[in-house]
């Protein structure tokens, strides 16, 4: 029963965009930089898979995380965890809490984007907490406050936060929006049989002889603002693809089955394991889908505008 002094329960529903790689240069990694972290220079966009998060909002302090998934992570290395943590610290330490009546949190999360793929899954959910729990504050934090939030969480949640088209660099916390193209651009994403940790990847690719390949951003920059997929399809790169491949044959296999299936071109995403196709129109990338769907996990997507979607309205 809810009292005077206990105030109904607020929530919100909110749609977590993966995040895909059309374009990945990854720069050897900077001593200098703290824990050797590697440059990097990005093509990122959010897609249409997604992770359904509801915030319910209650009275009693703490962060509960319900979910049918089972992470493979202590609690206190899950990014939603961390994300609601830090952004109730903040909302503390800026006098805020109080006046919003925000001191605890449930957080219902349905899982969709898979996870160890290179799709941002974990750094997307965290980002819509971050957007989300700002919602349920009435905006008590600036957007600088949540971008700085964001870069504590994982080098991948400053873009989840933005979302959309845009080019990444330093570490992942320098983001710069591109304008989002007004042409679809059709993807079927795949997850091979396989998982891939981007901290081993990231020490592959330093251990790795092959040579380094970097490559132009700008060519596919100005192909996907055109809605040109032919044109996308053949500027794809990645730098972790060759390295990765070597030793999870798996994804080469998926994505020249891509390939086959009719893509214009195919790429791995982030460190994998998922990979993409790139087709022509909607009808080409269903028939993808419908020749692979029995063999991988796979989801017809498109781009969108936003990496975290906020619907007050769809909470029952």
């Amino acid at each position: 029963m809810q009292t005077e002094h206990s105030p109904d329960p607020a929530q919100l529903y909110v749609r977590a965009n993966a995040k895909l790689n059309l374009f990945l240069n990854v720069h050897p990694a900077m001593p200098a930089m703290e824990g050797g972290m590697h440059p990097i220079e990005g093509l990122f966009a959010s897609i249409s898979l997604a992770d359904e998060i509801v915030l319910r909002t209650r009275p009693a302090p703490g962060v509960v995380l319900r979910s049918e998934f089972e992470f493979d992570c202590e609690p206190e290395e899950n990014l939603c965890l961390q994300a609601a943590r830090l952004f109730l610290q903040a909302m503390a330490d800026q006098g805020h809490q109080d006046a919003s009546g925000l001191s605890g949190l449930d957080i219902d999360l349905v899982k969709q984007i898979p996870m160890l793929a290179g799709l941002g899954g974990g750094s997307a959910d965290a980002a819509a907490v971050l957007l989300g729990l700002n919602e349920l504050a009435d905006h008590a934090l600036s957007h600088e406050d949540l971008v700085r939030l964001a870069t504590r969480v994982g080098s991948d949640v400053p873009f989840c936060l933005k979302g959309g088209l845009a080019q990444v660099s330093g570490t992942g916390e320098q983001v710069q929006p591109l304008p989002f193209p007004d042409k679809p651009l059709h993807l079927l994403v795949v997850k091979p049989p396989c998982d891939v940790s981007s901290r081993w990847a990231y020490r592959a690719f330093d251990e790795s002889p092959q040579p380094r390949i970097l490559s132009s951003l700008e060519p596919i920059r100005q192909a996907v603002a055109a809605g040109d997929p032919r044109a996308v399809a053949g500027l794809i790169h990645n730098s972790f693809q060759s390295v990765v491949e070597t030793c999870y044959p798996a994804i080469r296999v998926a994505r020249e089955k891509l390939l086959w299936t009719g893509a214009l071109g195919a790429g791995m995403s982030g460190s994998g394991a998922a990979v993409y196709g790139i087709f022509s129109d909607a009808g080409h990338c269903q028939d993808g889908w419908d020749r692979l769907a029995g063999q991988y996990p796979a989801w017809p997507c498109t781009l969108r505008s936003r990496g975290v979607e906020v619907d007050s309205e769809a909470v029952d």
